[in-house]
């Protein structure tokens, strides 16, 4: 598996969206989307506007070519700080709308970020192959 990591740390939402239209030009069959809820925004439009965006640059439109996952806010941040609560309740109603697939963590889980996505893997694994 090849991985190529799209850096969003330290980045507001709209520069994570700008990065976000050089997607369709790699050659991907996967993208794993993780957008930090403490990416930075102006205001609650902005917030809405951005992410939306940062998600549809990232989908294949026409023929299926990729398919994207999003990976919630509570896995790399397990205790969002409450001031942030708005932010996440807005990006879960985003994703539904897109109906994206989704990577979460289950209340109470205090696993590593990286213990979760590994997990989500090997459970699509263990789907192709059967039991």
């Amino acid at each position: 598996m090849n991985v190529t990591r799209w850096p969003t740390e330290g980045k507001s939402l709209v520069e994570i969206e700008e990065a976000a239209k050089d997607v369709r030009k790699m050659e991907v069959d996967l993208v794993l989307l993780a957008v930090p809820v403490s990416a930075s925004h102006e205001s609650r439009e902005q917030l809405i506007w951005s992410f939306a965006w940062i998600m549809n640059h990232s989908l294949s439109f026409g023929y299926q070519a990729w398919d994207v996952v999003m990976i919630a806010p509570s896995v790399a941040t397990p205790q969002v700080p409450t001031e942030q609560h708005e932010t996440v309740r807005l990006m879960r109603q985003l994703i539904r709308a897109q109906d994206l697939s989704i990577i979460d963590r289950e209340s109470g889980n205090a696993e590593a970020a990286r213990n979760i996505v590994a997990e989500w893997f090997s459970e699509q694994f263990r789907n192709v192959r059967g039991p």
